[in-house]
Order: C-alpha cells, then sequence, then structure tokens
C-alpha cells in the first residue's frame, strides 16, 4: 500500500507529555494497515496528528475489481481495480479512524 495525505513532510508534532511541552519529529502523519484473507481485504486508515479534516489517498495494490465499504456507516466507497487502485477516505476531526472493508466483485 502508497499512502499519501494533505500534510507536510516535515511537520512536527507540538504536544503535551506527563505535563511538559514536548515536540515529536519524525512521526507518520498517516497510520494505514491491511490484513487480508482469500477474496476480502480490511484497510485501517487514521491519522491523530493533525485534529483536522484530512483527505487521505491509499493505493490498493489489487489483482482484481474489489469494492469497498466504511464498515462503521456501511456506506460505499466505491469499485477499485488494477486500473483504478486509488483509494480517497476523508478523516474528520471526530473521526480520526476509518476502516474499509474491500471484497472482491463476482
Amino acid at each position: 500500500l502508497a499512502v499519501t495525505s494533505d500534510f507536510p513532510d516535515d511537520a512536527a508534532i507540538k504536544d503535551k507529555f506527563f505535563g511538559k511541552d514536548v515536540i515529536w519529529y519524525d512521526q507518520p502523519r498517516v497510520f494505514v494497515r491491511c490484513i487480508s484473507h482469500g477474496e476480502r481485504m480490511l484497510v485501517s486508515i487514521s491519522e491523530y496528528r493533525e485534529l483536522k479534516t484530512t483527505t487521505v489517498r491509499v493505493r490498493l495494490a489489487l489483482r482484481r475489481r474489489m469494492r469497498a465499504s466504511d464498515l462503521e456507516t456501511d456506506e460505499r466507497l466505491g469499485t477499485f481495480s488494477p486500473e483504478n487502485p486509488v483509494l480517497s477516505v476523508n478523516l474528520p476531526p471526530e473521526r480520526r479512524c476509518r476502516l474499509v472493508l474491500l471484497e472482491a466483485e463476482n
């Protein structure tokens, strides 16, 4: 999987750690994990740095057409294929992680 987002590469995280101001450098902006079994893939997409609406684009390594749906809302996100492999997911401030199920189309 390849991931892109609308965050700058050199962003630093300003935070509090045990009551002290800290700045975290070189932290991943977006976490994407995938597991697959048979004709299904589960993709977890999360971002907890900026806490603002962002769009994450995930390039899927697919061998056949698959339909994607959001596991929480059951919203259909589209159909993807080796020719159309980029899944775009919005992460609003109130929802920092999305689980996407991809299933092979018959």
